[in-house]
């Protein structure tokens, strides 16, 4: 039943990137990849047309960076949780998200 699964959508602009998470991900029985997306325009379609539990946001992409699409999926889809992922290690990075 498609409703056990936990429901995640990756987005990156590189697709090493998104073959990477799918080969992490792809053993767990719990967890259900329903789309790949190599864009924020395209992750914010998505967000809306698939219904995901939870989204795998890259933050450096372009034109519509992971933190502007995360804040416009989140006016339309807030119960979808996101997961900001950047090689970027500086704590004040990720406290754009907050604001």
């Amino acid at each position: 039943m498609q409703n056990d699964f936990i429901r995640v959508i990756i987005v990156d602009d590189h697709d090493l990137v998104r073959q990477t998470w799918r080969m992490l991900l792809h053993n767990h029985d719990s967890i259900k990849i329903i789309k790949e997306c190599s864009s924020g325009t395209e992750a914010i379609h998505e967000a809306t047309a698939s219904d995901p539990h939870v989204i795998l946001m890259d933050i450096n992409m372009t034109p519509v960076n992971g933190f502007e699409a995360t804040k416009k999926i989140l006016r339309t889809a807030p119960h979808v949780k996101i997961i900001g992922v950047s090689v970027n290690n500086q704590p004040s990075y990720a406290a754009i998200l907050c604001n």
